[in-house]
């Protein structure tokens, strides 16, 4: 399938039925595609009919698997599909702006250019409550997507949005993706909080991430690496990554530049809003935030680390250049790491990690205005029970 175009507002009629097909399977050209291959297709939904989306236009949220290209993709590609400004595409849950989500087998690239040097490139406003992304809602299972931009605006009113995906799952892979989300004047902020869709897990790249984000010297499709723009959630937000859990690989050399990152709630970073994985801290990224701002645990590039390093760190590759901007919290507050902690499997007590997070490893969460603020003046040595240690330099 190749050339098509869309201009008309898609949606679906009804909220997704758990036990039918009911509101499930919506796209701009393609409700669901298997085994299916698309080529240079495009969609502006609902310019021809100049469509404007409103708060109390929340009950067009509806339906499952929703995209701007394909709602739902099995073991399919597109090449060189794009969403254009000016467009919409809503939904519910897994909302993408290219496709809603994938189930693709181990490797295979889903989104991709036909001769590597253009891009899968979603320009409109992507709304929806639960898994909303600029490219893709979901990315799991597997597949990869590649040579992604996205400069249009995703939002989200519960959880998972991300400016390419709204979660990264285990075994998937992000690769040589950027987002460019310009708000000099402020008016994306306040359209978005306007309309109070301020989730938790969002990121500039993606709300939740515990598969692969890599960026490769050699090809050249996306030239600029940075992340520029707004964040706007609740808990868990970061200027590239809201929320990297244990398995989550960040392997990239990006520079985020002008982000602003705010947030109502708890764990706010320049970069990532709380980070799990130790192989992060390894890395070099640059982050040039203009404002990063939250309740607890806020940073100029991690709001909470809490790893569990099986020998010493040494954080010196992380470099936040904000002599323009500001960090703001009520509390656990940090120019490179806003909260700092290591643990040992014997301190989450059985219990999984996301578990001990709230109830013993996030102590302001759980304790209200009751917290605890201790200083370093000059790094971040914190020993673990198994005297392994994370320090900044």
């Amino acid at each position: 399938m190749a050339d098509c175009r869309n201009e008309g507002l898609i949606l679906s009629s009804t909220a997704a039925d758990n036990d039918s097909l009911a509101g499930h399977y919506i796209g701009g050209i393609v409700g669901y595609a298997h085994n299916a291959s698309l080529s240079e297709c495009r969609s502006r939904a609902g310019y021809a009919d100049g469509y404007t989306y409103k708060q109390e236009d929340r009950d067009k949220l509806r339906g499952r698997y929703v995209g701007g290209i394909v709602g739902y993709g099995e073991q399919s590609v597109l090449y060189d599909c794009e969403t254009e400004a000016n467009g919409y595409v809503l939904g519910s849950e897994y909302v993408g702006g290219i496709i809603g989500a994938l189930n693709q087998s181990d490797t295979q690239t889903a989104l991709l250019s036909e001769n590597g040097t253009r891009t899968t490139v979603n320009a409109s406003y992507v709304i929806g409550n639960s898994y909303v992304g600029g490219i893709i809602g979901e990315n799991k299972g597997g597949s990869t997507i590649k040579n992604c931009v996205n400069t249009g605006v995703a939002a989200g009113y519960n959880a998972y949005i991300g400016g390419i995906c709204g979660a990264n799952e285990n075994k998937a892979a992000i690769i040589n993706c950027a987002s460019y989300v310009s708000d000099t004047n402020n008016a994306i902020y306040r359209r978005v909080t306007d309309w109070g869709a301020v989730g938790s897990y969002a990121g500039g790249l993606t709300g939740y991430n515990s598969g692969t984000i890599t960026f490769s010297d050699k090809d050249n499709a996306v030239t600029n690496r940075s992340v520029a723009g707004i964040v706007v959630g609740r808990h868990y937000v970061g200027g590239l990554v809201g929320y990297n859990d244990t398995d989550g690989t960040i392997d990239i050399n990006y520079t985020l530049i002008g982000g602003r990152v705010a947030a109502t709630g708890d764990c706010v970073g320049g970069l990532v809003g709380l980070n799990a994985s130790t192989e992060l801290l390894e890395k070099k990224l640059t982050i040039k935030p203009s404002s990063v701002q939250g309740r607890y645990y806020v940073g100029g590039a991690i709001g909470a680390n809490v790893v569990n390093p099986t020998d010493d760190i040494t954080v010196d590759g992380l470099t936040v250049n904000n002599s323009l901007g500001t960090i703001t919290a009520e509390a656990y507050c940090g120019g490179l790491i806003g909260y700092q902690r290591t643990y040992t499997a014997e301190n989450l007590g059985g219990k999984r990690f996301w578990e001990a997070l709230s109830d013993d490893l996030l102590p302001g969460i759980r304790t209200g205005n009751n917290v605890r603020v201790r200083q370093r003046h000059r790094g971040i040595t914190t020993p673990s029970p198994s005297r392994q240690r994370t320090t900044a330099a």
